[in-house]
Formats: C-alpha cells, sequence, structure tokens
C-alpha cells in the first residue's frame, strides 16, 4: 500500500501561512499610505491621494480587493475621511481636514480648532521672527517715479543724491508698440 495521504493539518497550516503572510503585505501597504500622508501633512496639506498597488515585488500574491479594504477599514478606524474613487480603484482619496472631521465624525470627541491650531500659532510666529540670514534687511532710501530715477543706496539722501551720480538709474516706462 501506498502513502498518499492527506493530512489536512498540513493544508490548514499551509493557508494560516498563506493569510498570515498576506496580512504582513497589506500592512506593508498601510506603511506606505501612512508616510504618504506624513509627507503630504509635511507641505501642510490635508488631503492626499493613495494609490493601492495591485502587486508588491518580492511580496506574496494577494487579493487586491481584500488588500483596499483591509486599508480602507484601518484608515477609517483610525478616523481618516476615505473616499473610492471611481475612474480608478487603485486610487483612494484620503483627507484630515478638521472642519470635515467634524462633518464626518459628530459623534467623537475632537479637540476644539483653537487647541489644536494655537501650538501652529505660536510656531508660525517664532518662524516669523527669526530673520534669514540669506535675505538682505536693507531698505531702499528713496524711489522716485516723477524723475524716472531709482536709488537703492539707504546712505544717499535727496541732498547727496546727484545728477551724476552712478548709484540712480534710469527708469523707462513701458509704451505698448501694437506689435505682436
Amino acid at each position: 500500500m501506498s502513502n498518499n495521504h492527506l493530512n489536512i493539518q498540513t493544508l490548514f497550516g499551509a493557508q494560516t501561512l498563506k493569510q498570515k503572510k498576506e496580512k504582513e503585505v497589506f500592512e506593508k501597504i498601510v506603511s506606505r499610505c501612512h508616510q504618504k500622508i506624513k509627507s503630504c501633512a509635511e507641505f501642510k496639506k490635508y488631503n492626499c491621494n493613495f494609490d493601492i498597488p495591485n502587486f508588491m515585488f518580492g511580496e506574496i500574491m494577494y487579493d487586491f480587493s481584500r488588500s483596499r479594504q483591509y486599508l480602507i477599514q484601518r484608515l477609517r478606524n483610525e478616523k481618516f475621511i476615505v473616499r473610492e474613487c471611481r475612474s480608478s480603484p487603485n486610487r483612494i482619496y484620503i483627507c484630515w481636514d478638521y472642519d470635515s472631521l467634524l462633518r464626518e465624525h459628530k459623534h467623537i470627541n475632537l479637540p476644539k480648532r483653537d487647541d489644536i491650531f494655537d501650538s501652529r500659532k505660536i510656531i508660525k510666529n517664532q518662524e516669523t521672527s527669526i530673520q534669514d540670514p540669506t535675505q538682505h534687511s536693507v531698505q531702499p532710501s528713496r524711489i522716485t517715479h516723477t524723475s524716472r530715477s531709482i536709488n537703492m543706496n539707504p546712505n544717499i539722501t535727496s541732498e547727496t543724491a546727484g545728477v551724476g551720480n552712478t548709484n540712480t538709474k534710469k527708469i523707462i516706462p513701458y509704451r505698448p508698440t501694437g506689435v505682436f
């Protein structure tokens, strides 16, 4: 008699191993999505589009529709607003704008808008008080349109500026010619 018996426990083991690896791939997709959200947030955006990959190199083949549903459900559990794009099944729209979150999640206690944005105002005020050393803070002493000259040197006043001064430039008014 031959040993052609099929062990059901090895079948279950293979299936659970595949499901475990598939979930690891789903988590990598979620990680990529989180990275995209973070990079958009650094540029002061409050929404982004994310393209879910059909496959990933070096990973097992996975069910795309399950990965899509997993990602959408995970983002919604994290209180993001997620919309599915009908024109492209790979693309989802993700939003984390405060006003949109209030409309979408009325039953959730979000912090007040002032509490969230007060820290941003403090940071913004600190940034504006710090001057960029690459920018010059020299203000022009005289800009004159009537005399058709401009003086950009702050040390020269109207009394010391002469006709032959090299610090003044002639302003030529624009006169359209009608030729294109």
